[in-house]
């Protein structure tokens, strides 16, 4: 309709193109014609949404709204619903994707923020649409329904984007040879650690770069990762720093480099000679070749410490040669004693080491011994000295061997001085002197061997027996023999010898040599004989002495008496006048211990006490005293009683608390032998007790967290051993769980059963909670886990129960306390029930439950069942708002109070009720003369109908429902009302979708009663349903006007509204064909 609405935005204009108001056909139609309104908002609808743009775009370029991005994707919701019929071109820095309602959008390089990017859609072409032209002749006013710009357009909505910051890397890889520039790997991270990849790894190119692109702004740390080639990888070792930080600039390229060097390997060489001195001078060459011919470093020189060390060497096989020394006297004086050269490998960033040794040049020496007699030619000892006086030694004592001979190698080359310096045996020693120069002079010459010998001639000696006693008495008739053998089997000629009377004897006359003497001994206990062969050195020209001294003793015995233990094994010392120790015997199996001989004289007994005293007593006398008679024995005698102990040992499970645990000790009798306590080692012991049994009972420590044994013990004591009592005890935790509800009640009765393990397959036990929701358990220390496992009401299959499901973990520590929670939750929930006492479905209608602070619960909105019921889920005890939500074109209203507030109680459902009933429709009937005027007296009748075949009257009814041939209108007779001095009369409380038929059957005195119906039709289809109409009646004495077909007067504009409808409804029907 021209004018009534803008052609681009299809938004109600204020004025038409004629200057009047824009919607006075909308409202001639709308006010005459049915169903005209909501037909029309129904094409405006269309006509407005095909007009619509994505919510967060601009129709203008000018106000296109900016959308920041961020991460690698952003997303933006169009609330408007459209955005599937829209198109994005990527470009310019970003990249576009649809997912429903959802644009993402990732960037792809940098965004000028002044770009502005375009959401697009295709208008249809309407040129081939229908159009029809109306219009009234004569009138003032013209109708045209026309399509404006009928071509096919395109829809666009405008915005910008406000881009990340956005900056480039570039990497520069070089090696010191220029060599091997690719396939270098690096990686891009965020932190300084090189834990979180932002970008790589990336390779290098064959130049030797790389360049990373897209990259945010910030800070970065670039790592070089390695090489693809571990062969290559190997070669090199990087000498930048690794990693770099680099900082990315927007719109920037920062650039880092990396720099590695040739991993290069070291040579460590030891110079070593066999006298230490010398070390440095010596050249050495390296080579490629083992021929040495090709060479690669050097020559090198060794320092003081004989070492040269050869840096930046290439990985390889070389052969290290030694070339000489810088002194050709050093050089004379010494000969490599290994290989020359010497084959070595150098691996990069490693250093190999190799080791020469050169010995000093020497010669040989070789000495000869004889004797007179030819004999004793082992033994002799000779040095060999640098200097004639024989201060300096430079070799040796050597000695020479079986056959006289010396022989010495590796003399450095010289001069030496060859001295005899005696023979190893003193003995063999004096029976020889040598008849040769004695030093003897030299020559060593390098690879020779010098001589020299050296001879000894022999001398006659004699020898004196001597014997004495320790009394001073009994020196002669001793018989003494003297032996070429220390075996003593081959004596010489006279022996044995007998002692004179002051008890000595001499023998003459014997050659230099080494002789034994042994005394032979007499059958006399009592006597102590020199039993010890003697050597004797025969010497030329002097007497060689021997003595022998014999003892005349007494001996002592000790008995040991041992009660309750063995006899055996007792030691005592022996002590003299002096208390010196003389000897310590032991009893034997039958409790006696005899001395050996003794002087006569007074002497000490002292008992050892080496027995563990926990078990023995000793004799109250230690030390006692002795007299020892020669040839007779004394005895002493001792007795000592061995006892048992009793030991107690406590352990715990936790290790904790082994101390201070009291056990009470009781005899065969019941009589308390003591109490004793524990240390801190969960020891403690009774001391000695007599052999036999005892009882034992642990005494309480009043201390619940332990768990301790019940009961006594029965031991029984063993004389000299330990016998141990082991008590265990359990220290315990105390595991407290409770119960909490949201309504704080119902906490009693609930089973927890608590588990060993996580998987609550090893159940420990189950513990119910008490009318406070609270119950208490001591448990071993450990790891548990517990659950909620039943309970005694039936709870857990309640429906109206949100039982804690959760496994809890918690540990019970030694002596401590832990607290479990389980939270149970109770619900209510919420049963809204539906109900149309005049007609229509009770199914599909829609409600809002809101919770105290107004937010919708979970689910809502609800939609009503075949029976007109919603059953909310599990809701929390409280209020809460219903609320029907009818369409603003439904023709159903509620009748109840709408929202309604409703409790919701713990384990209950609570119900409300909503009731709806058609919207009561009215036709309103204004009665005037021609003047205008009210006209009162008037009886007007109204009929219904289903389908206009069968009319009947409306009838009274005052129910609040609109139902089918109703009517409300008090005064309601047969259908009729009157109107009153207003000339007003108001059928109410009409079914909305019945047809009605309205005729005038009495009209006021003086005025003529309507020829045809004032009205026949439905009510029109808005909210109001209201049918409004003025009835003109002419008196009886006035004539209708020319051309008028009826005595019912409307205004020109509402006949012109009419034929407005006419066409409009026209247009409307062929649309929907």
């Amino acid at each position: 309709m021209c004018g009534l609405r803008d052609p681009e935005t299809f938004v109600l204009n204020s004025a038409n193109e004629s200057g009047t108001a824009g919607n006075i056909f909308y409202n001639a139609g709308a006010a005459s014609v049915s169903y005209f309104a909501p037909n029309y908002n129904s094409l405006v609808s269309y006509v407005q949404a095909a007009l619509k743009i994505p919510s967060f775009t601009s129709s203008s370029s000018s106000s296109a709204p900016t959308i920041a991005l961020t991460g690698d994707e952003t997303s933006v919701y169009d609330s408007n619903g459209v955005l599937s019929g829209f198109s994005f071109t990527n470009g310019n820095g970003a990249e576009f994707r649809k997912s429903g309602n959802t644009l993402y959008i990732s960037q792809t390089g940098t965004i000028s923020e002044s770009t502005v990017f375009k959401a697009t859609k295709t208008i249809p072409s309407a040129e081939n649409s229908a159009y029809s032209l109306w219009y009234m002749s004569g009138s003032s006013y013209q109708t045209t329904i026309n399509l404006y710009r009928p071509e096919s357009g395109t829809l666009t909505g405008y915005f910008k984007l406000k881009g990340q910051a956005i900056g480039n890397l570039s990497l520069t890889k070089t090696t010191e040879d220029g060599k091997n520039l690719s396939g270098w790997k690096f990686g891009i991270y965020s932190n300084s650690a090189c834990t979180s990849l932002v970008s790589g790894p990336h390779t290098t190119d064959s130049s030797g770069r790389i360049s990373v692109t897209g990259l945010t702004a910030g800070t970065y740390y670039v790592k070089e990762l390695g090489h693809t080639n571990s062969g290559i990888e190997g070669l090199y070792v990087c000498s930048s720093t690794n990693p770099q930080k680099v900082t990315i600039i927007n719109g920037s390229t920062a650039s880092v480099s990396f720099v590695n060097k040739l991993n290069t390997g070291r040579l460590a060489l030891t110079k070593k000679t066999d006298d230490g001195s010398n070390l440095s001078g010596w050249r050495f060459g390296i080579y490629s070749d083992s021929g040495c011919t090709t060479l690669v470093s050097g020559p090198h020189t060794t320092d003081a410490n004989g070492s040269i060390s050869v840096d930046g060497i290439t990985p390889g096989t070389y052969y290290v040669k030694e070339i000489g020394h810088t002194d050709s006297s050093v050089n004379e004086k010494y000969v490599c004693s290994g290989t020359n050269p010497q084959k070595v490998t150098i691996a990069g960033g490693a250093a190999a080491s190799v080791t020469f040794i050169n010995k000093i040049k020497t010669g040989n020496f070789s000495l000869t011994k004889t004797t007179s007699d030819g004999l004793n030619l082992a033994g002799w000892e000779f040095g060999i000295y640098s200097d004639s006086g024989c201060t300096t030694l430079v070799s040796g004592p050597h000695t020479t061997d079986s056959k006289g001979a010396i022989s010495v190698t590796g003399l450095e080359i010289g001069t030496y001085y060859v001295k005899e310096l005696g023979h190893r045996d003193d003995d063999i020693e004096a029976m020889y002197s040598c008849a040769s120069d004695n030093p003897q002079k030299v020559t060593i010459t390098y690879g020779t061997t010098a001589s020299v010998s050296f001879h000894n001639s022999l001398e006659p000696g004699s020898v004196r027996l001597i014997k004495q006693t320790n009394t001073g008495k009994n020196l002669s008739g001793w018989q003494i023999g003297i032996y070429t053998d220390v075996a003593c089997t081959q004596p010489i000629e006279g022996s044995p010898f007998t002692t004179g009377k002051d008890g000595t004897i001499v023998i003459d006359g014997l050659s230099p040599q080494k002789l034994y003497a042994k005394e032979i001994a007499v059958d006399d206990p009592y006597w102590v004989c020199d039993s010890s062969v003697k050597a004797i050195t025969v010497k030329a020209n002097a007497t060689v002495s021997v003595t022998f001294s014999n003892t005349h003793n007494g001996d002592l015995r000790v008995k040991k008496n041992a009660v309750d233990g063995s006899p055996e094994g007792w030691n005592f010392q022996i002590l003299d006048a002096d208390r010196e120790l003389v000897e310590t015997i032991t009893t034997g199996e039958d409790g006696y211990a005899a001395s050996s001989k003794l002087e006569p004289g007074t002497y000490y007994v002292v008992e050892i006490h080496d027995r563990d005293e926990t078990y023995w007593t000793y004799d109250a006398v230690v030390e006692k005293q002795v007299t020892i008679t020669a040839g007779t024995q004394s005895e002493v005698e001792y007795t000592n009683e061995q006892f048992g102990i009793l030991v107690f040992c406590k352990t715990t499970n936790t290790g904790n608390q082994l101390g201070g645990w009291t056990f009470r000790v009781q005899d065969s009798d019941g009589n308390v032998v003591g109490d004793y306590t524990t240390d801190e080692t969960g020891y403690a012991s009774t001391g000695k007790l007599k052999p036999g049994s005892y009882t034992v009972l642990e005494l309480s420590n009043g201390d619940d967290y332990w768990n301790c044994e019940l009961g006594y013990h029965s031991v029984t004591i063993i004389a000299g051993k330990a016998t141990e009592d082991a008590w265990h005890n359990r220290e315990q935790g105390l595991g407290w769980f409770h119960k909490s509800t949201n309504t704080g009640e119902s906490l009693e009765g609930w089973e927890i059963t608590i588990y060993s393990d996580k998987e609550c397959t090893q159940k420990v036990t189950t513990v119910t909670t008490n009318a406070d929701g609270k119950v208490g358990i001591y448990l071993d220390p450990g790891i548990y886990y517990a659950r909620e496992s039943g309970d005694t009401e039936g709870r857990f299959e309640n429906e109206y129960w949100l039982v804690d499901e959760s496994i809890k973990e918690f540990e019970i520590l030694p002596h401590k306390d832990v607290d479990i929670t389980f939270v149970n939750t109770q619900y209510g929930k919420i049963k809204v029930i539906k109900s149309m006492p005049s007609s229509g479905s009770l199914e599909g209608w829609t409600f809002i439950v809101r919770d105290i602070n107004g937010d919708e619960i979970k689910g809502s909105p609800f939609i009503t069942d075949a029976s007109g019921l919603i059953v909310s889920e599990n809701l929390y005890p409280g209020t809460y708002a219903v609320e029907e939500v009818i369409p603003d074109d439904s023709p159903y209203i509620c009748v109840s109070e709408n929202p309604q507030s409703v409790t919701v109680v713990q384990g209950r459902t609570a119900e409300v009720r909503f009731t709806n009933s058609l919207r009561s429709g009215k036709i309103a009937i204004r009665k005037v003369d021609t003047t205008g005027e009210p006209l009162a007296g008037a009886e007007f009748l109204l009929e219904w109908s289903v389908d206009g075949t069968s009319w009947l009257p409306v009838v009274y009814s005052n129910s609040g429902y609109a139902k089918e041939g109703t009517c409300s209108s008090e005064g309601l007779t047969d259908g009729r009302l009157i109107s009153d001095k207003t000339g007003l009369v108001e059928f109410t409380g009409l079914h909305p979708e019945r047809l009605y038929r309205l005729t005038e059957t009495a009209a006021p005195d003086g005025f003529q009663l309507l020829a045809d119906t004032a009205y026949e039709g439905g009510l029109p289809d808005d909210k109001e349903y209201t049918v409004d109409l003025t009835v003109v009646n002419v008196r009886t004495y006035e004539l209708p006007e020319t051309g008028s077909k009826s005595l019912v007067l409307m205004p020109i504009a509402l006949i012109l509204a009419c034929s407005l409808c006419g066409a409009i409804l026209f247009v409307t029907k062929r649309k929907k064909q």
